[in-house]
């Protein structure tokens, strides 16, 4: 369908979500090698068109494929999309938030891109709580903005 020649951001991302889709619906190795091919779409999609939408869906799936490092650096580089996009609606301005939140979780929980490691006192059972982190605390607008 050409899905990924198109010159609109949201009709290019479709391809990707369409793969992400059926990678969902899978299990087992299969649903891994998908999962990687629906990141590489999205991620695709952030070349073509720098924005937080596709930066995020991209860290998201390497997360779920096992690239954490990759996962945790796509969702710093999503966060500072985020930052810089200026809503011009208030759905849009939901998704800027949703974003910074998911961001904030793959990174609290995978560690910086740039400090890889986890803290030694958390669980991954428990994982961590998005309360205590300065990094949160910093990076989601607060009313005010």
């Amino acid at each position: 369908y050409g899905l990924g020649a198109v010159a609109d951001d949201e009709a290019a991302a479709l391809r990707a979500r369409l793969l992400k889709d059926l990678a969902l619906e899978e299990r087992g190795a299969r649903r891994g090698l998908r999962l990687i091919d629906a990141a590489d779409a999205y991620e695709d999609v952030l070349k073509r068109f720098p924005a937080a939408y596709p930066a995020i869906n991209a860290a998201t799936l390497n997360l779920l494929a096992g690239r954490q490092g990759k996962a945790a650096a796509l969702a710093e580089h999503a966060a500072a999309l985020a930052r810089r996009e200026r809503p011009q609606t208030p759905l849009d301005d939901y998704w800027r938030a949703a974003t910074l939140a998911e961001a904030a979780r793959l990174i609290e929980y995978w560690g910086s891109s740039k400090n890889p490691t986890l803290s030694s006192s958390r669980s991954r059972s428990r994982g961590p709580t998005m309360r205590s982190s300065s990094w949160v605390r910093r990076t989601l607008p607060t009313a005010s903005t």
